[in-house]
């Protein structure tokens, strides 16, 4: 399943420019996203 996630990242990185911005921002994104829920849970007791 991840290398499913990494491959078309790989091919939209080498298209062009917006492309990659598009990239950078949805999977900045999905990533900030679980790192604040990941910090969240370890809060909890």
């Amino acid at each position: 399943m991840l290398l499913g996630l990494i491959r078309p990242v790989w091919v939209l990185w080498f298209l062009d420019r917006s492309n990659r911005l598009m990239v950078i921002r949805i999977y900045g994104s999905i990533g900030l996203a679980f790192f604040i829920l990941w910090k969240a849970c370890s809060l909890l007791p």
